[in-house]
């Protein structure tokens, strides 16, 4: 496989709308247990919310001078801070950060507002690699039963296990983290970055 070479599973396009409807279910039953009050699906908790500024600056190197980063420029962002799991900072949990830059031309694939998001979290890689496990663990968690799919012996996850027990990390501040993609994204036609 080459770089940025994608492969899509012949069953991508259903798994894709299942996820979208276990999340509206969710979404849905969350609003009607909190009278109205709408809950993110992913890093539910906002642990705080700045107003920044987002800089490209002008001596970068000409190697990294790719996409959104090939021209100098400032842009308007909102940065927020989260957590997965849990409504304190005391227990440990994968945290979130998430940055939205707005005004940035020539980047909305959906052809609403013109804005880029870098979406991360506390730890380097996801907890479930593929989208197919990604939506198992999510249903289970849901369900209220998460060890049904890292610790079911028909269909073990102990990579996956592993890798939560290690994500979840007691952090002394959410701005101590090194936060990540979690996943490669391609930055011009031979590199992949983090």
């Amino acid at each position: 496989m080459h770089l940025a070479q994608e492969t899509i599973s012949s069953d991508e396009a259903e798994i894709t709308q299942a996820f979208i409807d276990l999340i509206s279910q969710t979404m849905k039953a969350n609003e009607r247990e909190t009278n109205g009050r709408l809950r993110r699906f992913a890093h539910p908790r906002t642990v705080a919310c700045a107003q920044a500024t987002f800089t490209i600056p002008a001596d970068l190197p000409a190697d990294l001078q790719i996409g959104l980063f090939a021209q100098p420029a400032t842009y308007d962002a909102w940065v927020r801070f989260g957590n997965n799991a849990f409504d304190t900072d005391d227990k440990k949990d994968i945290r979130g950060m998430s940055v939205k830059l707005f005004n940035v031309p020539d980047t909305s694939l959906l052809n609403d507002e013109p804005t880029q998001d870098f979406v991360m979290i506390s730890h380097p890689t996801l907890v479930a690699g593929t989208p197919l496990n990604f939506y198992k663990m999510q249903k289970a968690v849901i369900s209220g039963r998460p060890l049904s799919f890292f610790l079911n012996p028909f269909d073990w996850h102990g990579r996956e296990f592993r890798t939560v027990l290690q994500a979840r990390q007691h952090h002394t501040s959410h701005l101590d983290i090194p936060y990540c993609s979690t996943t490669p994204y391609a930055f011009g036609e031979v590199r992949a970055v983090k």
